[in-house]
C-alpha cells in the first residue's frame, strides 16, 4: 500500500463560531481516498475507479465500465458496485449508471454503512445534478434530491446530511447542508447575504439539440422591465451554463448586469456527444478532425437565435457572440463560418500558424497526435478555424481582452484583420494569465465588454467610457465598415444606429 499525506482535518462549529482539530474518532470518517486504502483482493483484478471505503473498513463501493470492449473511450458509462461481506453486488438501477465526465460522480458511504451515496449529473444535456442513496443488502435505491434551478458540487458526509457548496441562478455560492432522509436542504454559511437585496429579471432554461442530434441547453435571461412589445439585442455568453449565471467560462462577461442594460442574455451550454465519448479512444482527435465540435457548437447557436427570432424576443440583426478559452475559439471561428452575429467580443484570437511555431517540439507533436495538421496544409484545421487566415469572411467587430500570458498566440490573427482593414480593437492586461484574477482587471473587462456591446448593438455611448477617446475610434470603425461597398439590405442594423 502506498500512502499520500495525512489530511489535518478541523471542526468548525457554524452557531459558535468557533474551530477545533478533529479527534481520532471524527477523522476516521473523513478517510476513503486511494491512499487510504488497502485494496482487497477481490477488487485487484477489476478495473475500478473512485473507489470508498466505509467506516466499518470492511466495505468498499466502486465505480466499473459497464463493458470495457464496448466502451473504449474516456467517458464509458459507470456502473455502482460495492463489497459487502466478501460480496460483490451490482446496482442494476438506470440511476446507478451514467457517463462520466469530468466529476460528474461522487461518491459516500453513510456513516452507519447501509447505504452508499451518490452524486450524478443528469437529464439534458448533464444539467441536473441528483443525490441518491442505494443499499447494498437490498438492492434498493432512492433519489434524496434532484436540483434543477440550482446546483451541488463538492459534497462531504456530516452525520445524517451531506455538506455542499450551493448556487442557483441568481444566488453565488453559499455552503449548505442537504438531509439525507428528506433531501430538505438548509444554508449554513452565505459569504454574500447582501445578494437578496438585489433585482434580477426573468431566467428561462431552455432544452434543445444541435445539428447532429446531441442535447444542448442554455439559460435565458430576461431584460430588466422586459416589454413583450418589443424585440430585444441577443448577447451569447458562452461555453458552460450551470449554477449562478455569473459571467460565463473565464466570468468576463457580466450575464445579470447586461440584461439590466436592457439585453436579453444566453447563457449557452454547448452540446457534447457523449456516445463518441463513451465508445471514441482518440476522442480528443474525433472532436478535432473536421472540426466537428466547432460545427456542432455552431449549429446549437444558430438554431436556438432563429427560435428565439422566429418567438418575437430578438432582433436577428442584432447577436453579439462572446467567449473565453474554449468560448473565444468559439467565438471566432463562428465569425468566420456563419452571419449570425453581427458583434463579437473574445480573450484572444489564438489558430495561427505562428501559433505552431511557437510551441516546442514536444506540444507540436502532441497536437499531430490527436489529429492535428501542419499551418502549412491550406485544408487542415489550422486554416479551417485561424480567423486570421479568414479575415475576408470575418466581418463582425471584434473586441479582444488577451492576457499578457497569452499575447503572443494572438498577434498574428490580430495583425492579419488589421492589415484586412476589418473592425477589430485589442487591450492587453498585464501580469494575466488564462483566467484575469486581478479585480481592476476584472471590473475594466466588464465596463468595456458592456460599453462595447451598448455601442455597437444599441447606438448608445456613456457619458464615462473606460478609455479616453474609444468613442471616437468605435465611430470610426463603424464608418469605414459602413462604407463598405455592399447593397443597403446587406448592410450591419448598426450602419443605421442613433447615438444617444
Amino acid at each position: 500500500m502506498t500512502r499520500g499525506c495525512e489530511p489535518d482535518l478541523w471542526i468548525y462549529d457554524v452557531d459558535k463560531g468557533e474551530e477545533r482539530r478533529a479527534t481520532s474518532d471524527e477523522r476516521m470518517p473523513a478517510s476513503g481516498s486511494h491512499d487510504d486504502i488497502i485494496i482487497p483482493e477481490p477488487l485487484q483484478s477489476r478495473p475500478f475507479s473512485h473507489l470508498r471505503r466505509s467506516v466499518r473498513r470492511d466495505q468498499y463501493a466502486w465505480l466499473e465500465n459497464v463493458d470495457p470492449a464496448t466502451y473504449q473511450g474516456p467517458y464509458p458509462p459507470l456502473t455502482l458496485y460495492a463489497l459487502v461481506d466478501a460480496e460483490i453486488r451490482q446496482c442494476s438501477e438506470e440511476a446507478c449508471q451514467a457517463y462520466r465526465s469530468l466529476g460528474h460522480q461522487d461518491l459516500w458511504w453513510r456513516e452507519n454503512g447501509e447505504s452508499v451515496l451518490f452524486l450524478r449529473h443528469e437529464g439534458h444535456n448533464n444539467s441536473q445534478v441528483g443525490l441518491y442513496a442505494w443499499s447494498p443488502a437490498t438492492g434498493a435505491l432512492r433519489r434524496i434530491v434532484r436540483t434543477d434551478g440550482s446546483w451541488l458540487s463538492d459534497c462531504a458526509p456530516a452525520s445524517d446530511r451531506l455538506v455542499c457548496l450551493h448556487e442557483s441562478r441568481t444566488q453565488p455560492r453559499t455552503i449548505v447542508s442537504v438531509s439525507l432522509e428528506d433531501g430538505s436542504i438548509k444554508t449554513l454559511y452565505d459569504p454574500n447575504p447582501e445578494f437578496t437585496r438585489h433585482r434580477f429579471s426573468k431566467v428561462e432554461k431552455l432544452e434543445w439539440e444541435d445539428a447532429f442530434g446531441n442535447a444542448t441547453h442554455g439559460h435565458l435571461v430576461y431584460p430588466i422591465d422586459y416589454n413583450p412589445q418589443r424585440i430585444y439585442p441577443l448577447v451569447i455568453v458562452t461555453y458552460r451554463s450551470r449554477g449562478f449565471l455569473r459571467g460565463g467560462v473565464g466570468d468576463e462577461y457580466p450575464i445579470h448586469p447586461l440584461a439590466a442594460e436592457g439585453f436579453f442574455v444566453l447563457s449557452h451550454d454547448m452540446p457534447t456527444d457523449r456516445e463518441l465519448g463513451a465508445k471514441e479512444p482518440r476522442y480528443i482527435a474525433k472532436l478535432i478532425e473536421d472540426q466537428y465540435r466547432r460545427r456542432s457548437v455552431l449549429s446549437s447557436q444558430e438554431r436556438i437565435v432563429e427560435e428565439l427570432a422566429r418567438a418575437g424576443l430578438i432582433d436577428r440583426a442584432r447577436v453579439a457572440i462572446t467567449g473565453l478559452s474554449e468560448g473565444a475559439s468559439q467565438t471566432t471561428y463562428g465569425l468566420i463560418h456563419s452571419d449570425a452575429f453581427a458583434v463579437a467580443i473574445a480573450s484572444g484570437v489564438w489558430g495561427s500558424t505562428s501559433s505552431h511555431f511557437l510551441e516546442n517540439e514536444k506540444v507540436r507533436r502532441w497536437w499531430q497526435t490527436l489529429g492535428g495538421d501542419s499551418p502549412n496544409d491550406p485544408n487542415g484545421a489550422t486554416h479551417l478555424r485561424s480567423i486570421g487566415l479568414n479575415a475576408v469572411r470575418a466581418n463582425a467587430p471584434l473586441l479582444v481582452n488577451v492576457s499578457d500570458q497569452e499575447l503572443l498566440g494572438s498577434v498574428e490573427n490580430f495583425a492579419r484583420l488589421k492589415d484586412a482593414n476589418k473592425p477589430i480593437e485589442m487591450y492587453v492586461y498585464p501580469d494575466e494569465y488564462h483566467i484575469k484574477w486581478q479585480p481592476d482587471h476584472r471590473l475594466t473587462v466588464y465596463r468595456r465588454n458592456i460599453q462595447w456591446l451598448k455601442f455597437w448593438l444599441k447606438g448608445e455611448e456613456e457619458i464615462d467610457p473606460v478609455s479616453p477617446g474609444q468613442y471616437t475610434r468605435w465611430r470610426k470603425m463603424r464608418d469605414e465598415r459602413c462604407s463598405w461597398d455592399e447593397p443597403e439590405e446587406d448592410k450591419p442594423a448598426y450602419c443605421e444606429a442613433a447615438i444617444h
